[in-house]
């Protein structure tokens, strides 16, 4: 026999047992809802979120549904957890580490990746993660602990009149997200970034995140980021039946990855004209720092510039040397970013001997080293190949032992340079 309970209009759960009614209209709640906590402190969020007790539409941000009952809601963000997900996420949470980030709707879980598992790279930097690792197996996403607690403002030594806020563009996570979940050999049943659905619209003009050309038809659309993707951009695999859109007949085109859309922006400290993901900006200006760059110091002297200068290992538009007036291709250079002052680091009076935290006696600066005739030569301090003619930094003690000018630059950098 099949029975109809009514539902709670806090939590939205049938009422099977006991629960209090209003005989003037449809309200009902239960028992346990009546003690729900006024304020909660949930990790999902960082600021207060308040129940909201007027039953109202709004979608939950941990399980992105629609609901219609009570909400624990911040005011200032516009966020909303519905009272199942904030009860249940904290119960599944409790006893683990988790990281809240500015940039992620979900918090990131914390653990230690093993060193027999599969190899996973940094969906902010692209570099291959080992020790601790911060994932959000809900959207498929993975960060090193530092690219996930990145600060949401600095102040920056580059660009001192100004703070400089963090931004990330989330139709990046949506995009690897979706990506990802379709480039598997398995039978796929749903999108995994439920974000996702199918988009059909004539009348409002959007453009592909792919090509950026209008978008005419049916694409696949991120409903959070209005984010687009052309079906002829992207490589069918497979039919899938949508979870999200289960009123669609039709089936939907499963993707593998193609391109990966990216945002690209010019990061004004190294000028890479192709920068993607984090990035810190400021609100006031067009400055933009590639994250990366954001961890670059002043901290080298040079004659008589007023500005310490920062060591740069590619400075991508080649500026000009202000001591040889040439310009370089691949060469690293001291920059001062608020003047545009360079100099090439063949240019620059290195110290002829430092002592370098990893090998014991001290290294001599030679204008270059060939230690035999096999082709093959290795900085001892990165392991990887350098080239024979380059300056290096040479152990005359063991004489196996060279390392590239920029593997030792700490210790340079201790040397103030005239």
């Amino acid at each position: 026999m099949n029975h109809d309970f009514p539902s709670c209009s806090a939590c939205g759960e049938p009422c099977f047992e006991k629960y209090f009614a209003c005989s003037k209209c449809k309200f009902l709640i239960h028992e346990l809802c009546l003690e729900l906590p006024q304020e909660i402190q949930h990790f999902f969020h960082p600021c207060l979120l308040s129940l909201q007790q007027e039953p109202t539409n709004f979608i939950c941000r941990a399980c992105e549904k629609s609901r219609s009952q009570f909400a624990y809601h911040c005011n200032r963000c516009n966020f909303c957890l519905d009272v199942e997900c904030a009860q249940m996420f904290t119960r599944n949470f409790e006893g683990q580490n988790y990281i809240l980030s500015c940039y992620h709707h979900h918090p990131f879980v914390l653990c230690n990746k093993e060193r027999n598992d599969h190899v996973v790279s940094c969906d902010r930097c692209n570099q291959v993660i080992s020790g601790e690792i911060c994932s959000c197996n809900q959207c498929d996403i993975y960060l090193h602990r530092s690219c996930a607690a990145a600060p949401q403002q600095i102040e920056h030594p580059f660009h001192p009149n100004h703070n400089l806020t963090l931004f990330f563009d989330e139709k990046l996570l949506c995009t690897v997200s979706i990506l990802k979940s379709l480039d598997k050999k398995v039978e796929v049943k749903y999108l995994r970034h439920k974000h996702f659905s199918i988009h059909d619209d004539k009348e409002n003009e959007v453009c592909c995140g792919v090509c950026e050309k209008q978008v005419c038809g049916q694409s696949y659309e991120c409903i959070r980021c209005k984010f687009f993707i052309h079906q002829d951009c992207i490589e069918p695999v497979e039919e899938l039946q949508h979870p999200l859109q289960p009123h669609y007949n039709d089936s939907l085109i499963g993707v593998s990855r193609k391109t990966l859309p990216r945002k690209k922006f010019t990061c004004d400290a190294c000028s890479c004209k192709s920068c993607f993901g984090f990035s810190y900006r400021c609100e006031e200006c067009s400055f933009k720092l590639y994250a990366n760059c954001a961890s670059l110091k002043r901290s080298i002297k040079y004659k008589d510039h007023e500005h310490l200068l920062t060591f740069f290992e590619k400075v991508y538009d080649d500026p000009q040397c202000e001591v040889c007036n040439n310009s370089y291709t691949d060469v690293s250079y001291l920059r001062c970013v608020e003047c545009d002052f360079n100099v090439d680091l063949l240019c620059v009076p290195l110290p002829s001997t430092i002592k370098h935290k990893y090998h014991i006696e001290p290294l001599h600066l030679v204008d270059y080293f060939v230690e035999d005739y096999s082709g093959e030569y290795y900085c001892d301090a990165c392991e990887n190949s350098r080239d024979p003619r380059e300056s290096v930094y040479h152990c005359a003690a063991c004489s196996n032992y060279v390392a590239h000018i920029s593997c030792v630059i700490d210790e340079v950098r201790s040397n103030s340079l005239p």
